[in-house]
């Protein structure tokens, strides 16, 4: 595996070195930035997914605290939406 990358390397810098435009070094080496800065980024945001992982322990990690349905209908109630539901439905396009 190693050996096959160094191989694209070489390749890549003897491509590189026959280039005689400036303007397309400049494009590649802006190319190459922008592709590690993504890379740092995507690192960062992305987390990988566990193996294994239950419900009880999404639930800790979550600090999740049910609702009551009596407390969800009071809540809903005071919102007192007097739309028709369709007309609702046609505001999420």
């Amino acid at each position: 595996m190693t050996q096959n990358l160094d191989q694209k390397k070489m390749e890549l810098i003897r491509e590189i070195m026959d280039i005689e435009e400036a303007s397309l070094l400049e494009k590649i080496e802006s190319d190459i930035k922008e592709s590690k800065q993504q890379s740092g980024i995507w690192d960062k945001v992305i987390k990988p997914i566990r193996k294994t992982v239950s419900i009880v322990e999404l639930v800790e990690e979550q600090s999740y605290e049910p609702i009551e349905a009596d407390a969800f209908f009071e809540l809903a109630e005071s919102i007192a939406i007097e739309e028709p539901l369709e007309e609702l439905l046609l505001q999420l396009d």
